[in-house]
């Protein structure tokens, strides 16, 4: 027997396969992505080096050699030393004066006043712990010397060291 126009339909089963084949390879590439996202794995090694700036402390500014004439009038002399730190540092300071009477015949007793003072004008003295902060730190050296003072050499050695 044979039927005319008649359409012969495909069994279901067929279907029902390539459905399911579709959808297992669309689920092994959605589950692929998402596990992907799981296995994303990021590393790096960073390697720097660090460089010294150098010395701790750094003279800014150096007090200088001097000489005048004691006539008949006072002399004065002044300088700064200016000394900064990165950071806060407590010092031992020692100052210490040589005096040399180059004239033997004259007394220089009291001809002159010599003088350490930080930026706040205090006197330094020796034995004295100073502060050096993380800034600019000025120091003031004078020299005082009353008229008519004796010849004389004078040599001052400031020490600071770490306390």
């Amino acid at each position: 027997m044979y039927v005319k126009n008649k359409r012969v339909k495909k069994p279901m089963a067929k279907k029902k396969l390539q459905l399911v084949l579709v959808g297992l390879v669309v689920s092994v590439f959605v589950m692929s992505g998402v596990l992907a996202g799981y296995l994303l794995i990021y590393e790096r090694s960073i390697t720097g080096q660090i460089l010294s700036s150098g010395e701790d402390l750094i003279i800014v500014e150096e007090l200088s050699d001097f000489n005048f004439t004691s006539d008949s009038y006072d002399q004065f002399y002044s300088d700064e030393l200016i000394i900064s730190r990165n950071n806060i540092m407590l010092m031992d300071f020692t100052i210490d004066h040589q005096l040399i009477n180059l004239d033997v015949d004259c007394d220089p007793t009291g001809d002159l006043l010599i003088e350490f003072r930080n930026s706040t004008n205090d006197v330094i003295e020796t034995g004295s712990v100073i502060a050096l902060y993380d800034m600019d730190n000025v120091f003031n050296y004078s020299v005082f010397a009353r008229a008519s003072s004796c010849p004389q050499n004078l040599t001052t050695t400031i020490l600071m060291t770490e306390a």
